[in-house]
């Protein structure tokens, strides 16, 4: 049907384009006006029978049912929790286990009810010797040179040198007491002691007539509320002295470090080294050589460290700065125990300190 209905059109279009006769107006129209009026109609015809005929299409054509959505099924409701009993021997060692992990590490070591031994410090023997024979000199040097030079100068001598050997005793005199300082003061050891262990004049400050300061009842109230006390033994000058030893809470020793992060604390020093070896055929070969190399080195790494102070660091005990050796000794679980009573505090002790660690 559509192509005969185009083609009756395209004949209706060709008649048009013929004259009808001879006579009449439109011979005389010109030959593009009716050729332009020809093709406005063929295209008016055709536009349409195509409209006509998609229309038809249309209407024919079986018209589809839309699918609705499903509905929505609503969430299954959700059943409450209900723990699962367990066994009383089950209950029990879970609540063991967390009384365990919430004991402090404070409470472990007064449980132990003997001292333990936090930090213990090498021997210093050759650092108070040379640090003692140099004070010696420059002492003596400043007494001799006094009194032959100051107090009984020698004849013919211009009176100008006496007053030029003034400042020459004085930084002299100034070495000879740094010298003897840097064997003093020094920490040999720090024990964690259980508050039971103590005697009763420590928790209570003696006679309870005296007067106490505000700061020594501060240390009280601390020393009592904490279940252990750190014992801080400090070498004398002299190496015949016994130590003096100081008991205070672990709250009243303040560190400007981390002794984890310490030679001693991460175990670079010369005797971890020596007990970390494997124990094969060269070790052993090579043991008495070390042995040797370490009893040349020691006395040698003393003298040096007693004239330049190498290795020591400044902590502070109830206020008082204290030197620590932190490149020998040994430390309990590579120092993380002391790090947990102590208190870390920077800002409250010199930062000298921290650059005096050496190597």
């Amino acid at each position: 049907m559509a192509s005969c209905s185009r083609g009756y059109g395209l004949g209706r279009d060709i008649l048009l384009l013929l004259p009808r006769s001879a006579g009449s107006a439109s011979c005389f129209q010109p030959c593009a006006t009716r050729i332009y009026q020809a093709r406005r109609t063929i295209r008016s015809i055709r536009t349409f029978e195509t409209s006509a005929h998609l229309h038809a299409k249309q209407k024919n054509a079986p018209s589809g049912n839309k699918q609705k959505p499903a509905p929505k099924k609503p969430p299954p409701p959700t059943l409450p929790y209900q723990p699962t009993k367990g066994t009383p021997a089950a209950t029990a060692a879970a609540t063991a286990k967390q009384n365990a992990v919430a004991l402090s590490v404070a409470e472990r070591l007064a449980q132990r009810g003997a001292p333990t031994v936090l930090y213990e410090g090498p021997s210093h023997f050759w650092l108070r010797a040379s640090g003692l024979s140099a004070s010696v000199f420059c002492m003596g040097y400043v007494g001799v040179h006094y009194w032959s030079i100051m107090v009984h100068p020698p004849e013919g001598l211009p009176w100008w040198v006496p007053h030029a050997f003034v400042p020459i005793l004085m930084l002299m005199g100034y070495f000879g007491g740094h010298f003897a300082l840097g064997a003093a003061n020094i920490v040999s050891s720090i024990r964690a002691v259980p508050r039971g262990s103590l005697p009763r004049s420590y928790l209570t400050g003696g006679a309870a007539t005296r007067r106490r300061s505000k700061a020594e009842e501060r240390s009280l109230v601390a020393l009592n509320a904490s279940p252990v006390a750190l014992e801080v033994a400090l070498s004398q000058m002299l190496p015949l002295l016994p130590p003096k030893r100081i008991v205070v809470a672990p709250e009243e020793v303040a560190l400007p470090f981390k002794m984890q992060s310490t030679p001693v604390g991460r175990g670079e020093t010369a005797a971890a080294r020596a007990s970390g070896r494997s124990g094969g055929v060269m070790d052993k070969i090579a043991a008495p050589f070390e042995a040797l190399g370490r009893a040349v080195k020691g006395p040698f790494s003393g003298i040096v460290r007693g004239l330049t102070r190498e290795g020591f660091a400044k902590i502070q005990v109830k206020g008082d700065k204290y030197k620590i050796d932190v490149l020998g000794g040994k430390v309990l679980e590579e120092g993380k125990i002391l790090d947990h009573l102590v208190a870390y505090r920077p800002d409250r002790v010199s930062s000298q300190s921290l650059s005096a660690q050496g190597p």
